[in-house]
């Protein structure tokens, strides 16, 4: 994450913070290479406890290579919002920026969800008790329906298989695939 607080002057960032996603260690790349990328850049806002999330409108996949290694958003947000102690980003004196990226393979086939607009009920909260003192390896949560489809959530609080005890996994399920037309590929880890 590429961050100009004061924003990109180069970039019509005057004004505003600038933030941008930047792939890392391109030597190690073999000439032509090339990365897709779907990403969101987000601040999180301490006071209302989530995040102002940035994206490109449509979900575009962006391409990192050689010759375009920076992509992001010379106005993610103004210095006015930022600085602003009703709008809690800047809480005793420090703010976070962060990233979600989702590298996009070229082998296979592959289909995308993007929400056109924000669905109608489309947050749900799992509140689950006594997370330290847990002790089964997952547990999932009941189904709740988000853009006419059902979903549960599975939360590993020591983390999936593969990471064991190093994080927190977290995994969206959708639970009605039995509805959707036959060939059709999900992609779903767990």
């Amino acid at each position: 994450v590429l961050l100009y607080p004061n924003g990109n002057i180069k970039s019509n960032g005057s004004g505003y913070v600038s933030l941008y996603l930047a792939i890392a260690d391109t030597q190690k790349f073999s000439n032509g290479w090339e990365v897709n990328v779907n990403f969101k850049l987000f601040v999180f806002d301490k006071k209302n406890d989530n995040y102002l999330t940035i994206q490109d409108a449509d979900g575009t996949v962006r391409k990192f290579h050689e010759k375009k290694t920076v992509w992001g958003f010379d106005q993610l947000i103004s210095l006015e919002t930022l600085l602003d102690s009703s709008k809690g980003y800047l809480v005793e004196d420090s703010c976070f920026f962060g990233a979600e990226v989702f590298v996009i393979s070229q082998s296979g086939k592959w289909e995308s969800l993007s929400m056109v607009k924000e669905p109608a009920h489309g947050t749900f909260t799992w509140k689950i008790e006594n997370f330290s003192t847990l002790n089964e390896t997952s547990h999932l949560s009941k189904s709740f329906t988000v853009g006419a489809r059902d979903w549960k959530l599975r939360v590993y609080p020591k983390g999936d298989s593969q990471e064991r005890g190093k994080y927190l996994s977290v995994f969206l399920k959708l639970t009605d695939c039995e509805k959707f037309p036959p060939n059709r590929i999900f992609f779903y880890s767990e």
